[in-house]
């Protein structure tokens, strides 16, 4: 489904392979490419997976019953306000 969006005249056999072929990219273009995409998630995976574990590991924010309560009904703070703390590295 993705060739028929990026080259549907070469899909449907009105334009040649030959013709469609952009001149000007090259394999090592390619190549560097494609490491580039590799390298950046190879960073952003490990991340975003030490991130999800301490926020496993930190566990539900437990909210005491004595606060006082809201008169609209709305959280105190947002609803990511945890997250905060973890991004800065405290984890309780």
């Amino acid at each position: 489904m993705t060739e028929v969006g990026r080259q549907p005249w070469t899909i449907y056999g009105l334009l040649r392979t030959a013709a469609s072929v952009s001149p000007s990219l090259t394999g090592s273009d390619v190549t560097l490419s494609l490491l580039g995409y590799m390298a950046v998630y190879l960073l952003i995976y490990p991340w975003g997976l030490i991130l999800m574990l301490r926020l496993v590991r930190k566990g539900p924010v437990e909210t005491s019953a004595a606060a006082p309560a809201i008169e609209a009904g709305r959280p105190a703070a947002p609803v990511l306000a945890p997250v905060i703390n973890v991004m800065k590295g405290e984890v309780r």
